[in-house]
């Protein structure tokens, strides 16, 4: 259970400095790759260099957390169709 609680209080800070940077940086979670060809005007994460890169890597780690902590709980993504037990009489 105490890893359990170590990964929920990483996921926590991990979510809080998310937070902090979409806060900061609005536009960091608007990327177009495709505006130049439409004339638009382009917003993509190399204009924010060491924070778009501190931003994707916090993602990728925000959802790693998230996967272990469903492992560890049990909860992880495999769908179960039918659980069976042995009763007993």
């Amino acid at each position: 259970m105490a890893k359990l609680d170590r990964l929920q209080s990483r996921l926590t800070k991990v979510q809080a400095r998310i937070s902090n940077i979409e806060s900061a940086y609005p536009t960091i979670v608007k990327y177009k790759g495709y505006s130049h060809n439409f004339g638009e005007t382009r917003t993509d994460y190399q204009q924010f260099g060491p924070v778009a890169d501190e931003y994707q890597r916090l993602l990728e780690q925000e959802e790693a957390l998230e996967d272990r902590i469903e492992e560890l709980q049990g909860t992880g993504g495999s769908t179960t169709v039918a659980a069976f037990r042995e009763v007993s009489g």
